[in-house]
């Protein structure tokens, strides 16, 4: 015996047996569950104590941890809660050995590169533990939702390496499937214990209430499901776009160095001539020899298995029991029919009868609170697929590829669509509150001079020089970089602070200065060199007007959706495709150009000149801007779009790229297009009012 004793204490610990399975103590399993349902919907997690004993790991108790913001001195606090806790334990001779964690989660959603990095940190002390999954939302459905998950020694070999480009991946043969390991898990019970659960069977008579409790609703189930689905492939079509520009900025790159390469050997055959030495054929000085870094494929591979883990959920048995098509439960975003499409490559048994899809409902599953992130991917053999079918939206028509040439069936999203039957009033009763919010907001931070900070600002601008025109410049750059700026730095900033944090930040550093703007332009409109004069010409008044009256109609499509830009809906990017669009892609830009022109005339001096030429240089910057950010986010879908449309106005139209349906003025006969008309008639009689207003200010 001593000598076994002997020889297993000194075994090589890399021979230690697989892990087969996670027994858990019935007790442990209570805690973990008591825990994870009393913070729903809030995610908790926990310590697991127990022992390592060959093949088996055994949990045989937990404590939870207290729910904390993330801070440096909170997280010291948590090291000394754990630390205390593991004493305490150990003084009432209880198993005080840490073998992992546990954590809750909403329909499976756990596949995180944060719960990896957890992983790697339980690694570096531990060799090996586990990551007991909760999952509270299934409880109602009678499923006890445990998941005992490990990383693969594959994966923590990659992720150790830092390299998860696809030539790594090819050359160790790895795919989706093998970054976790998921563990049968074993839930035992003392004797003591198993033996008190008997005495408690008894023979009492069951109700009917008893039986109908068991067939609880699936719909809330699925619909979330579908859900959280649905931003899975809104996040997999952005995955799919990091690779998109790095291959094609892979392809640019190649082919300047084989120019470069070309231009080299021409440049040393003429030098060979003339008996000089030849110049090396490598350069690593040269930026176009420097490697363009691979983006990371791990993030591709977490979403594959969440979407894959989803699939799974939706195409079990409880589908099959839906009393409806399936179809009347997805939520119709740009990604309906991508994933409908997706269920049925996964699980043929869904198909349902031909039936033309409606896509004319705008009603959305509200995002859960607690889901800040989820990734996304189908399985990669379902790709091109998605793809093509990855950009569908609130159309009229028949669902189509991306790629058909048909110009009758749409791409993008239906502008101006506003169904009165469906609106909310306490969305716009929100919407009056908070504009009457704002605007309290601007005129005591902004406006008053006795409170607000708008005339120093002007002052501050006007100081850099006393022309008119300069300062007229320098505020229309100021304006210009902020907004544009933050327009760029949309993605980034939704995703740190969330989307309608990031429209009130944007609209509150834009209102004031483009309201600072405004009134210097009408305050100075007459300041400056007169350049012309065409006022007192017969018909240039009326024509003015109407070409100001026809410029609102094309700057209107910048707030098609009013909700959205008071942050009352949640702010999407849209890709819209009819109505104006059709004429134009970028019609504030158009809209802007036609304001700046008519006043120019109108006007005649030298400070309209400077003010509409930084307006239309800074929209003109928009409208490229706007371009990269819609290809970044949309990808092919918009590349079709830009093929039949055009900035030019008309340009498409004449060019045959754009075919007008038969109907196209039902696309303008709509109510939002009626409110623009009635605002630009009333802004044309209020002019003298905001003329009386900005001389008031004294700005």
């Amino acid at each position: 015996v001593a000598r076994s004793f002997l020889q297993a204490i000194s075994k090589d610990e890399a021979v230690a047996p697989p892990l087969r399975v996670v027994q858990i103590e019935g007790l442990a399993v209570l805690k973990i569950i008591k825990h994870c349902k009393e913070f729903a919907p809030t995610l908790v997690t926990g310590q697991l104590l127990g022992l390592d004993v060959g093949s088996v790991l055994e949990v045989t108790n937990c404590f939870p941890f207290p729910v904390r913001d993330d801070d440096e001195e909170i997280e010291a606090d948590g090291a000394n809660y754990q630390l205390e806790m593991m004493r305490c334990l150990r003084e009432v001779n209880v198993d005080n050995n840490t073998v992992g964690w546990y954590q809750s989660t909403v329909l499976g959603s756990y596949q995180t590169v944060e719960l990896i990095e957890t992983f790697m940190n339980y690694q570096e002390n531990i060799k090996r533990c586990v990551c007991i999954i909760y999952d509270p939302s299934k409880a109602d459905l009678g499923v006890l939702a445990l998941k005992a998950l490990k990383l693969s020694d594959s994966f923590m070999e990659l992720y150790r390496g830092g390299n998860f480009t696809g030539e790594k991946l090819r050359e160790k043969n790895f795919s989706w499937m093998d970054i976790f390991e998921e563990i049968p898990i074993k839930v035992s019970n003392s004797a003591l214990v198993s033996a008190f659960m008997t005495e408690l069977e008894t023979d009492a008579p069951v109700s009917q209430g008893d039986y109908d409790r068991l067939h609880s609703s699936t719909t809330p189930f699925l619909e979330n499901n579908m859900e959280f689905l649905i931003k899975c492939m809104d996040d997999l079509s952005m995955e799919q776009q990091k690779f998109q520009y790095y291959y094609r900025n892979l392809s640019r790159q190649q082919a300047q160095q084989q120019a470069w390469l070309q231009k080299r050997r021409t440049e040393n055959t003429a030098r060979r001539s003339a008996g000089e030495e030849p110049l090396p054929e490598e350069d690593p000085s040269n930026p176009i020899f420097k490697p363009i870094p691979e983006p990371s494929r791990l993030e591709s591979f977490l979403i594959t298995n969440q979407v894959s883990n989803f699939c799974g959920q939706i195409n079990g048995d409880i589908v099959l029991l839906l009393p409806l098509p399936l179809q009347d439960f997805l939520p119709n975003t740009t990604t309906t029919m991508a994933v409908y499409h997706l269920l049925l490559s996964t699980s043929p048994s869904l198909a349902l009868p031909p039936r033309r899809p409606n896509f004319s409902s705008n009603r959305r599953i509200p995002a859960h609170p607690r889901l800040t992130k989820l990734p996304s991917s189908p399985p990669s053999s379902s790709l091109p697929a998605i793809r093509k079918t990855l950009v569908r939206s609130t159309l009229r028509e028949d669902p189509v590829s991306p790629d058909a040439e048909s110009p009758t069936l749409l791409i993008g999203e239906d502008s101006a669509a506003f169904e009165l039957g469906k609106q909310k009033l306490v969305s716009w009763v929100y919407f009056g509150v908070i504009l009457g919010v704002v605007l309290y907001v601007l005129n005591v931070v902004w406006i008053d001079n006795s409170t607000g900070f708008g005339k120093s600002y002007i002052d501050a601008v006007s100081t850099i020089s006393g022309s008119p025109e300069v300062a007229m410049l320098m505020l229309i750059l100021i304006f210009a970089t902020v907004h544009s700026g933050l327009a760029s730095l949309r993605d980034v900033g939704e995703k740190l602070i969330g989307e309608r944090a990031f429209r009130v930040l944007f609209a509150g550093l834009s209102l004031p200065l483009a309201m600072s703007t405004i009134v210097f332009f009408i305050n100075h409109r007459y300041d400056g060199s007169q350049l012309w004069q065409l006022q007192g010409v017969p018909g240039v008044h009326e024509a003015i007007w109407v070409a100001n009256f026809v410029s609102f109609f094309f700057l209107y499509p910048s707030t098609f959706n009013l909700l959205e830009v008071a942050a009352v809906d949640k702010p999407k990017m849209h890709l819209w495709e009819t109505g104006i669009m059709r004429i134009t892609r970028h019609p504030q830009m158009v809209g802007q150009i036609v304001w700046c022109l008519a006043h120019t005339l109108w006007i005649g001096n030298s400070v309209a000149a400077s003010a509409s030429l930084g307006l239309i240089a800074h929209h003109l910057f928009g409208a490229w801007n706007g371009d990269r950010r819609l290809a970044k986010r949309y990808g092919d879908a918009f590349e079709g779009i830009k093929k039949r449309t055009s900035i030019i106005p008309f340009a498409a139209i004449i060019e045959g790229r754009q075919v007008l349906p038969e109907d196209y003025y039902k696309e303008f006969v709509r109510l939002p297009y009626l409110a623009i008309t009635a605002l630009t008639v009333g802004a044309y009689f209020a002019h003298p009012l905001m003329q009386g207003a900005s001389f008031r200010l004294h700005w």
